[in-house]
């Protein structure tokens, strides 16, 4: 809760102790941190997909360019694995982008809107969606992503943007 505290933590499963934690751009409570089979964790804030050690030290970070999204400054929107074993990110504006695992370059694009025709869901939120979310559920949202309507904060997650989210193509 506190805006200026840590944001993610690393837990020691055995004794619920915190090993470490880490400041991040508040955005980086839209994305789960993975973890892969040598203990780097991967997370996204603003327009970085971040690389961590297992100690929480920096690994490396990589700038996604702009693509013409508003969301949370156009960035990064989550990660994921493939079964190649590079990283793959969604901007808001709905570009995919392929990095390496080992040091973040990246390795591919596809920007789905010019190539597929691809396009996200039109502004729900006028329609009064944001009222079917329970308030408490509302708030939690609020406190992590903001309150802005058509392009950013709770309204991306209600399909009220017009945006891009990780869960849609990714």
């Amino acid at each position: 809760p506190d805006p200026a505290g840590c944001n993610v933590h690393a837990l020691d499963v055995e004794t619920g102790t915190v090993r470490w934690c880490r400041t991040f751009a508040r955005s980086v409570g839209g994305s789960a941190v993975e973890v892969d089979a040598n203990g780097n964790l991967y997370l996204t804030a603003d327009r970085d997909v971040i690389s961590l050690h297992a100690d929480g030290t920096d690994r490396w970070t990589t700038t996604i360019a702009s693509t013409g999204g508003t969301d949370f400054g156009d960035g990064a929107l989550g990660v994921h694995f493939t079964p190649a074993g590079h990283v793959a990110t969604v901007t808001s504006a709905g570009v995919v982008v392929l990095l390496a695992r080992d040091d973040g370059h990246e390795l591919a694009r596809l920007d789905l809107p010019s190539v597929t025709g691809f396009v996200p869901p039109m502004a729900l939120m006028s329609g009064g969606l944001s009222s079917l979310v329970p308030a408490s559920v509302r708030a939690d949202l609020e406190a992590a992503f903001g309150t802005g309507g058509g392009g950013n904060g709770l309204a991306s997650f209600l399909g009220a943007s017009g945006n891009f989210s990780d869960n849609t193509v990714a």
